[in-house]
């Protein structure tokens, strides 16, 4: 019950404070005043109570437990083209049970500590460095995922020239190591390369990308990517996405690759805008003694990419993904969600959202079908406040039900958040 009670006390605190005035927008108000928009606070207040029963399909125990974070810090901005940003994080998972991983418990460390150099101007050059949030196109590859309980940040440097219709950056970057005490740089895990963008005609973009992770003298993979995305006649919308893979895991090659297309449309139905959307994803798989074939995922935001209940990882995969979002009123909004999910390769693992195998058939002869996910979730947002709840149910395939204990995860959450 104490989970239950801490989320419904943050959610009355905070509705309480919203009702009558938003306390971090009038504060920032006020520094901005009395310090001539140079210095602002940036602070976060979240908890999220989460039931999964049926973890890695039965491989792993079930949770119910609640994951807490605040973040606090100052962005300070003594000219127009110079700002520096600092901000503390605290988070933990009370009563987690069993001592809480990493991933969802991170006591009070260096969250962001980042300088930006000319970021708000529309041409010219520009640089981010230092400890700093990375989204890149639809974080399929890079991103700093806010879903996650602890959101992966990174150490580096992104240098960008910004012309009328083209976009030039080269970046290093090297994700921040979760450790117990202060999360220290570990630059020889990094991804070094390049992510341009050119807007082309009739309101299309597409980015080009060169991206090389290297993690110490074992794995040196080459990403090479475009990345095309606009409108369509009609209201609709397109985006495709297609990846090769060069490079060694180890003594081995890696050859692998991985693409994307969806297709949106956005309507309205009964005066309520209904925003539609197909999506198809593959990422290969390999089986060979003789070379690596299993797409590398490097470090994405990959919260609903493959599901709600996130699961499963964007490696040897093949999805179907259904979406349908509506705006019930100006502040509520509720997403529909359905997956249909197999194997690209039957001899290579399932691997789950961290690219980790959950389960393998060297064989091949346990089928391909992963299984089907169904979701539903919403969120009402006022200013800073945001609250939300959700349910996700995993039909299981074949494959699932052959190699696993074959449980059907389940996923339900409360969650709330207040931002400034």
């Amino acid at each position: 019950m104490r989970p239950v009670c801490a989320g419904i006390f943050w959610i009355a605190l905070s509705t309480s404070l919203n009702a009558s005035w938003d306390l971090g927008k009038d504060l920032n108000t006020s520094l901005n005043e009395h310090t001539h928009d140079q210095l602002q606070t940036v602070f976060e207040a979240r908890s999220r109570y989460e039931y999964r029963p049926g973890q890695g399909f039965g491989t792993e125990p079930d949770l119910s437990a609640e994951f807490v974070r605040f973040r606090f810090g100052l962005r300070y901005k003594p000219v127009s083209w110079f700002r520096v940003t600092a901000v503390a994080m605290d988070a933990r998972a009370p009563w987690y049970g069993t001592p809480a991983p990493s991933s969802a418990r991170d006591p009070l460390d260096l969250h962001e500590l980042q300088v930006e150099i000319r970021s708000e101007s529309k041409l010219g050059f520009g640089a981010n460095v230092g400890r700093q949030a990375v989204n890149l196109g639809d974080t399929r590859l890079i991103g700093s995922p806010q879903w996650a309980y602890v959101p992966r940040m990174y150490d580096g440097a992104r240098v960008y020239w910004r012309g009328s219709r083209i976009r030039l950056e080269g970046l290093f970057l090297s994700p921040v190591k979760l450790i117990p005490g202060w999360n220290k740089p570990a630059l020889s895990e990094h991804v070094v390369g390049t992510y341009n963008s050119v807007s082309l005609i009739k309101g299309a973009t597409v980015e080009l990308y060169d991206l090389h992770r290297r993690l110490n003298a074992n794995v040196r993979n080459n990403s090479y990517g475009a990345h095309l995305f606009g409108p369509l006649p009609r209201a609709f919308r397109y985006n495709l996405e297609a990846i090769l893979q060069t490079g060694h895991i180890g003594v081995l090659p890696h050859r692998a690759n991985a693409w994307s297309l969806q297709l949106g449309k956005r309507l309205s139905v009964a005066d309520k805008p209904i925003d539609l959307s197909v999506e198809y994803k593959y990422a290969s798989g390999g089986s060979r003694a003789d070379r690596s074939g299993t797409f590398d995922q490097l470090y994405p935001a990959a919260h609903d990419k493959l599901g709600h209940i996130d699961l499963l990882g964007w490696r040897n995969t093949r999805n179907w993904k259904a979406l349908a979002v509506t705006n019930v009123t100006k502040s509520v909004t509720l997403n529909f969600m359905y997956d249909n999910t197999w194997l690209a390769d039957r001899r290579d693992a399932l691997y789950n959202l961290q690219g980790r195998p959950i389960a393998r058939s060297a064989s091949g002869t346990a089928g391909s079908h992963i299984g089907q996910e169904a979701d539903i979730f919403g969120a009402y947002k006022r200013s800073g406040l945001t609250l939300g709840a959700g349910y996700g149910y995993f039909f299981i395939g074949e494959f699932v039900r052959r190699m696993t204990p074959g449980t059907s995860p389940h996923y339900a959450y409360v969650f709330q958040s207040y931002t400034f």
